[in-house]
């Protein structure tokens, strides 16, 4: 379960950069290689923009030959796989964006974690995500199209005070959806109905 970071959507920025992430497996239904076509565009429109990777996967050489080839490799971290929380947490921390332009999903665990974050989310409208994402604290596109993607990043990378209304209206949805508080009691709720008592019996 994630760990809240109530001070999350304090956009970083540092040296003037808006900051792009993407945590998942590096697998074709992910969508990492849209994301790398994208985040160029992105590029060419506003140039104050970096993106952040974190995972691993059989497209890791395929993506880092994407950044070769657009040409963003010096806008452009790699940070492997997280080993520790604590990483998770940096990594989050640091992002002013976070991404994730998958073909297919369920409820992803990434998304979550951003939300916990603060981080506001372009996502693509497959899967669970409709359900956990609403347009004031995200933006949803079609998946597998990079400048449907890229459309959101900009309008996002130009935007702070947008940022910062998603930002707070998705830390506002993680605490209603997906925070401890509101995980626990439906648990409870669903063991023991299962074990055949009642809640608090």
């Amino acid at each position: 379960m994630s760990e809240e970071i109530t001070n999350g959507n304090s956009a970083p920025q540092a040296n003037g950069h808006v900051k792009f992430g993407f945590a998942a497996r590096l697998e074709e239904l992910k969508g990492p290689r849209v994301l790398m076509e994208a985040f160029a565009a992105t590029r060419d429109h506003v140039p104050g923009v970096r993106l952040k990777l974190a995972g691993e996967g059989s497209e890791r050489k395929q993506v880092a030959a994407l950044v070769r080839s657009l040409a963003f490799a010096d806008y452009y971290d790699y940070n492997g796989i997280y080993n520790f929380p604590e990483q998770r947490t940096s990594f989050m921390h640091d992002l002013d964006v976070f991404v994730m332009p998958s073909f297919t999903e369920g409820t992803p665990n990434s998304i979550v974690e951003a939300m916990a974050n603060g981080k506001p989310i372009i996502a693509s409208a497959v899967g669970g995500i409709p359900d956990m994402i609403d347009h004031e604290s995200g933006i949803l596109v079609p998946p597998g199209d990079p400048r449907a993607l890229a459309k959101a990043m900009i309008l996002l990378a130009k935007n702070p005070e947008l940022r910062r209304q998603m930002g707070e209206a998705v830390l506002k949805r993680y605490r209603m959806l997906f925070s401890p508080g509101a995980v626990l009691p439906l648990m409870l709720e669903t063991y023991a109905r299962v074990a055949g008592g009642t809640p608090g019996a």
